[in-house]
């Protein structure tokens, strides 16, 4: 049975598109390997990750994310068991908030808020987060230009 993982944390250091690139690159590699797929949003400083795959890959991975130093003050949103896999597109799609063109990033923030800084807010009740990125992986899959984190 597969599980969905959903997190959020805290960039150490200022997010741009060499980071999202970085951790783009490796995870895609080894989450292939290991079945697992995702997503993850970066705004502002902040990090919203969904991972789904099975359960013992996820907790490894789970294991080395919370070591990971290009983070902190990772919060677990959810984990749970699920009955279907939803971001299936990627073994990992890393991508920044600013990418969107305006009229996505109004959407985006008109229907989930903005924090104290005017970065889109990062929800933490699990419904709405999951609702985000299933909403950024639908304009993802539907935007004719390429995504680049600005």
């Amino acid at each position: 049975m597969p599980y969905r993982l959903i997190y959020k944390s805290t960039a150490t250091k200022p997010i741009d598109s060499q980071l999202l690139d970085d951790i783009s690159k490796i995870a895609t590699i080894n989450n292939k390997r290991d079945n697992i797929t995702g997503l993850l949003l970066a705004t502002g400083e902040s990090f919203l990750q969904i991972l789904e795959g099975n359960f013992i890959e996820l907790n490894e991975l789970l294991s080395k994310i919370e070591r990971d130093s290009r983070h902190k003050d990772l919060k677990i949103i959810s984990y749970e068991p699920i009955n279907s896999i939803y971001f299936d597109d990627w073994n990992l799609k890393a991508v920044g908030y600013n990418a969107f063109t305006d009229s996505i990033k109004t959407l985006l923030s008109t229907k989930y808020g903005r924090d104290k800084n005017k970065n889109l807010l990062i929800p933490e009740d699990p419904s709405i987060a999951f609702s985000l990125l299933f909403d950024v992986q639908y304009y993802l899959r539907n935007q004719k230009k390429s995504i680049l984190y600005n």
